[in-house]
């Protein structure tokens, strides 16, 4: 409902410099809580956990979702050899079922803190309003196409009391 904006919870979101299997990584985390309000109807608890090699190529992804009285696990070990980009899967159902899947891909493929890096370091100097970027995500489950539509620039006041052009 456009007209009924509540907070329901908040969000830290943090990259920092890390290693990976001995590897120079960038470690992305976003944690998400639903605060006081929402709890009691929807409680949430997530926790995304991403390496990345310094040129933003995905090494490891994992999203733990409690959400309601369910809670799930997402997670994605990426490995590339002969152009091809290999994922190893696995997913924790709400009932606690682990499933795991491999996939290969000729193209590359993000998982979505691996997007959110992308799409904020992306020149969009030359973007017209309306131009999509495709993107192949990769969850703990499937394969899937995502689509970032650009909207153009707009002034944001943050919680600093900043204004921010975005």
């Amino acid at each position: 409902w456009k007209f009924i904006w509540v907070k329901v919870g908040s969000t830290h979101f943090s990259v920092r410099a890390s290693s990976y299997q001995g590897q120079q990584a960038l470690r992305t985390d976003i944690l998400f809580k639903s605060n006081k309000k929402c709890e009691s109807i929807f409680p949430m608890r997530d926790t995304l956990i991403s390496y990345t090699t310094l040129d933003l190529e995905p090494l490891y992804f994992r999203k733990g979702a409690f959400e309601g009285k369910r809670y799930t696990v997402d997670e994605v070990w990426y490995s590339y050899e002969d152009g091809k980009t290999k994922m190893k899967q696995r997913f924790r159902s709400h009932e606690g079922v682990w499933t795991d899947t491999q996939s290969t891909s000729d193209d590359c493929v993000n998982d979505m803190l691996n997007i959110l890096l992308l799409s904020r370091s992306k020149d969009y100097s030359n973007m017209q309003k309306g131009q999509r970027i495709n993107y192949k995500m990769v969850t703990g489950k499937r394969l899937s196409n995502q689509v970032l539509i650009y909207k153009g620039k707009e002034n944001f006041k943050a919680n600093d009391k900043k204004t921010y052009r975005c």
